[in-house]
């Protein structure tokens, strides 16, 4: 797969998915799609802390039980290189 210029690829690790709520509900594959579309896509900076905060508010009181691990990446032109 080759990436065009200000494309997003988003790198999460399952316990991202399998993060469950108070009720025992798993988030899930659909879910996690469900939220990652709601992320600001326009400041690739703000993905990864803006999903983490997602995923606390699904969870709510319930605790992690795995690594909630994301890696955002996104397609440059180049021209701010150096």
């Amino acid at each position: 797969m080759r990436l065009g210029v200000g494309d997003l690829l988003l790198l999460y690790a399952d316990g991202v998915t399998e993060s469950v709520n108070e009720a025992a509900a798993e988030l899930g594959y659909q879910g996690f799609e469900n939220l990652a579309r709601s992320l600001p896509v326009d400041q690739p900076a703000l993905i990864g802390p803006a999903l983490l905060e997602e995923l606390r508010r699904f969870r709510g009181a319930s605790q992690p039980f795995d690594d909630l691990s994301v890696i955002v990446l996104q397609q440059c032109d180049g021209s701010r290189l150096s």
